[in-house]
């Protein structure tokens, strides 16, 4: 699978070490990979990674619209299975 690395904005402080401790954090650079996964013991596991294009052009995505979403429909079960028919039964009053 290919995916993107990216951070929009670090935000934090610098420790006691720092060289420059008033200095802002360095900018993210985006990197494209792409990974090799495979399903071990159940999970699925990264066995490989392949950096294929560093700080590439990134489109932003588009604003979903929400009278193109699908509409809710009603999950299609099985048919039931017939039970055993039941009798109404109406009370007789006492005399």
């Amino acid at each position: 699978m290919d995916v993107l690395e990216q951070a929009d904005r670090i935000v934090g402080t610098a420790n006691s070490n720092a060289v420059d401790p008033d200095s802002d954090p360095p900018p993210w650079t985006p990197i494209r990979y792409r990974l090799s996964v495979s399903k071990v013991n159940g999970s699925w596991r990264i066995s490989n990674i392949t950096t294929l294009t560093v700080d590439p052009k990134i489109d932003p995505l588009p604003t979903p619209d929400p009278e193109r979403s699908p509409l809710p429909m009603a999950t299609p079960t099985e048919s039931p299975v017939p039970g055993p028919r039941l009798s109404i039964i109406t009370p007789t009053p006492f005399l």
